[in-house]
Formats: structure tokens, C-alpha cells, sequence
């Protein structure tokens, strides 16, 4: 949960400094800071709900079921019995 609030911090701070930056280029720095913020806080919100989706398409993960892989489903009931969950 730490790595995860930091990540999302350093993005935050990330846009922000490059809307400040923008800003001052195009001439109005608070109103390009706050646009970084609210994008900052649209693709944490954003990557925070779907990022286990995301993972499972660009992984091309799919469901298999104990008849196509009885090997792959003791495996994993040994391993979660052992780590208790």
C-alpha cells in the first residue's frame, strides 16, 4: 500500500511541477498547476480501479479449467493451503 501511495504521489507531484512549468511558458502557472493536479487525480483514480484488468490484457491471461490444466490447479490449491489462504 506504501509503494502504491508513493507512486501515485510522485505522478501527482510529477504534472504538477510540469503544469507549473507549462504554465509559467504559457503564462498563467496556477491554472496549468491545477490542471496537472486534476489530471494526476483522473489517472490515479483511473489506474487504481483497472490496473488488474490492464495487467490481464497485456499479459493475454485467460481462465483455464482443472480439465485443461490439473497440474497448474494442484499447484496452486498446495501453494495457498501452505500460505493459508
Amino acid at each position: 500500500m506504501l509503494r502504491e501511495t508513493m507512486l501515485m504521489g510522485f505522478l501527482t507531484a510529477l504534472l504538477m511541477v510540469m503544469g507549473l512549468t507549462l504554465g509559467y511558458y504559457f503564462g498563467d502557472p496556477t491554472q496549468w498547476m491545477l490542471g496537472g493536479l486534476i489530471l494526476s487525480g483522473l489517472l490515479n483514480m483511473l489506474a487504481y480501479t483497472f490496473s488488474d484488468k490492464i495487467v490481464l490484457a497485456m499479459t493475454r491471461a485467460k481462465l483455464v479449467s482443472e480439465e485443461e490444466m490439473p497440474i497448474l490447479h494442484r499447484i496452486t490449491e498446495r501453494l495457498s493451503f501452505k500460505a493459508g489462504i
